[in-house]
């Protein structure tokens, strides 16, 4: 006769509760799992993920045959499940903060929010992102991540990875547009620019930047990004405050 023995009770989860707790390896992990089941499924499967160690089977009846060696088993309770799902709606909207990723799949990034980035770089970078936006062509995220990596690769990115470099890029521009208010003001209307509108914004920004001296533009271009995007954001403030006054 097969030996039987009760499940164990429902292991204590130790979830994240906020985009703070996440670690790299659990973006990539969420990444991947959106990618394959979408939103809601994608969180029970994380869910999974932080309580099914090495060595524990997940099973449905109430007593099980004890045919493996050591082996440990428990029973999920679906309540407890949903419960732990619902604590994960945080990760519907990208953090505030630029995630603090060394790589995406195969791509190493250079700097995870763009500290010491050449100012071109995000010129081009944003240019391309926009022009996923507005388009929708997988293409433009794979040139995106190639401008803000350390190597250029000729490979197409797998849909984790499209998933993974949009949701980065949208946390770097969360945080600059907490740390430069002034330069990043919300759109009006829900239309993203268009394509002339953006050269216009760039063209305006390097002129603001080199005053007109078009000896200058070189160097503003190799310089580092916040270091540039500082300067602009005093700029926008100081014009900002001009127009206040004298409306």
């Amino acid at each position: 006769m097969k030996r039987t023995r009760p499940l164990i009770s429902f292991i204590d989860l130790q979830l994240p509760t906020s985009w703070e707790e996440v670690s790299a390896t659990d973006v990539a992990v969420w990444a991947r799992l959106v990618s394959q089941f979408g939103g809601e499924r994608a969180k029970v499967y994380f869910v999974l993920h932080h309580i099914a160690p090495e060595g524990l089977r997940f099973l449905s009846s109430g007593e099980v045959s004890n045919d493996g060696v050591g082996e440990e088993l428990a029973r999920l309770d679906p309540l407890d499940v949903a419960v732990a799902v619902m604590g994960l709606d945080f990760l519907d909207v990208p953090p505030a903060f630029a995630l603090p990723l060394e790589r995406i799949g195969r791509w190493e990034l250079l700097s995870h929010n763009l500290q010491g980035v050449a100012f071109e770089r995000y010129l081009v970078a944003e240019n391309f992102y926009q022009g996923f936006l507005s388009s929708q062509k997988v293409e433009a995220i794979g040139e995106l991540l190639n401008v803000l990596s350390k190597e250029r690769l000729c490979e197409e990115l797998r849909v984790e990875e499209q998933f993974l470099a949009l949701l980065w890029y949208a946390s770097v521009k969360l945080e600059l547009s907490a740390m430069f208010p002034d330069l990043f003001r919300p759109y009006q209307g829900d239309e993203a620019p268009e394509a002339n509108d953006l050269r216009q914004m760039v063209d305006a920004q390097i002129r603001a930047l080199t005053g007109g001296d078009i000896t200058k533009e070189e160097a503003i271009l190799s310089a580092d990004t916040w270091r540039a995007l500082t300067e602009l954001n005093a700029k926008a403030r100081e014009a900002n405050e001009y127009n206040t006054h004298h409306v």
